[in-house]
This record gives structure tokens, C-alpha cells and sequence, in this order.
């Protein structure tokens, strides 16, 4: 007797407490959380930017005046775009740059005679090629190509004459992405540039070489992605 009753209670309990399961809200699994992958930095795509800094520049002529010297800030802006193939990053760039150099030349040939002149340099402007290797966010890199600028040269007699100049330039930097449309860099370049006849109806200068060392800090806008491509 009391047997039966025990196995009737447990087989109740079976039943209500299966029922109660069955009645239990179903709750899934919990989601393993979903760690994202840091996005990483790529230089590629187009950009515009600013660059400022400091510049010398130096001119000679064999015999009359010798060199003479000068320097200034620059300032300016380029833009270009930049392709990357794993680590290697290569590119095109064009800038142009307003510069604040000139020089007084009282007596050139230091006979106390003042036959002199002045001259001025106002601009540099580049079509250069870029070749680097990028370490995630930093970008070490090196640069060259084409470079224009022009001289002008005021005489003492009041004669003007000018000069535009064709050369090449060369240098490299380093960049640092701040975030992944916003590079930050310096860089370092050498202008070239051939020699240009100089000279009035009353003094004539010869041929006249030129050469330019910049030094300046870069800010640049990276525009795919800031339209998150």
C-alpha cells in the first residue's frame, strides 16, 4: 500500500514538473560577444593639404659677383593621390609654394663701385613622383621630380630683368596618419635648377644658377575616407 502511494507521488511530481518545463519561456543562448578587428590605416586615395616651413636658396655667377644668399619662409599647398600594394605605397604629387627670399648686392665686385642689384625669388612649384613603405600609420618615403621657379633682378641704373627656371628637385619625409583621412609629416627637399642668362643694355650678369633647400611641416585631408571608402 504504501508502495503504490510513493510510486503514484513520484510519477505526480514527473508530470507537474515536466508541464512546468514545458511552460518555461525558451531563452537562447547567450550571444558570444563580437570582438571587431581594428581597422587598419590605408594610404591610399586622394588628398589636399597645406605645408609651411623655412627655405635657402643660393645663386652664382663665375667672375662678376661670385654667389650670393638668401632665406625665408615658405608656404603653400599640394595635392595628389597615393596607391599601396601591401606595404609599398606609391604616388603623384604637385604643389606650389610661395617663398620670401631676396638679396641686396651693393657692390658686387668689391671695387667700392656700386654697380648693384637685387634679386628675388617669390615661388617654387613641383610635379614630383613619391615611393614609400608604410608601417600601419607611419609612412617613411622618398620623392623627386620636375621643379619651376623665377628670378627677378632689379639694377641700380633702374633696369629690371627676369627668369624663369626649369630643374629638378628631390628629398624625402616622413608622414603620420593622426586618423585614417587626417596625415600629419615633414619633409625635406632639394631644388636644381639650370643656368639662366641675366643682364640690361648697361650690365650684363652672365649665366646665373640656382638652388633651393626646404624644410617644412605637411597637413594633409585624405578624401576617400571621408566618403568611407
Amino acid at each position: 500500500m504504501i508502495r503504490n502511494i510513493l510510486l503514484a507521488s513520484a510519477a505526480t511530481f514527473a508530470m507537474v514538473g515536466g508541464a512546468a518545463a514545458a511552460d518555461m519561456p525558451a531563452y537562447p543562448a547567450e550571444a558570444a560577444a563580437v570582438v571587431e578587428a581594428p581597422v587598419e590605416n590605408t594610404w591610399s586615395g586622394m588628398y589636399v593639404g597645406i605645408h609651411g616651413g623655412w627655405n635657402w636658396n643660393e645663386t652664382g655667377e663665375d667672375g662678376f659677383f661670385g654667389e650670393t644668399e638668401s632665406d625665408g619662409f615658405v608656404i603653400g599647398g599640394q595635392a595628389g593621390y597615393n596607391w599601396q600594394m601591401n606595404n609599398i605605397v606609391f604616388g603623384l604629387e604637385f604643389d606650389g609654394s610661395y617663398v620670401d627670399n631676396s638679396d641686396d648686392v651693393a657692390d658686387p665686385d668689391g671695387d667700392g663701385v656700386a654697380l648693384g642689384f637685387g634679386i628675388e625669388q617669390n615661388y617654387l612649384v613641383s610635379a614630383r613622383g613619391r615611393l614609400g613603405f608604410a608601417f600601419d600609420r607611419f609612412l617613411v618615403y622618398g620623392t623627386g621630380g620636375a621643379a619651376f621657379t623665377g628670378l627677378d633682378f632689379e639694377f641700380a641704373d633702374g633696369g629690371e630683368d627676369d627668369a624663369n627656371y626649369f630643374g629638378w628637385v628631390a628629398g624625402g619625409g616622413v608622414e603620420f596618419a593622426l586618423t585614417q583621412n587626417v596625415t600629419l609629416g615633414v619633409e625635406y627637399l632639394h631644388y636644381e635648377f639650370g643656368d639662366e642668362t641675366i643682364g640690361d643694355d648697361d650690365l650684363g650678369l652672365g649665366d646665373i644658377d640656382l638652388t633651393n633647400d626646404v624644410v617644412r611641416g605637411r597637413l594633409n585631408v585624405k578624401f576617400d575616407s571621408l566618403f568611407g571608402n
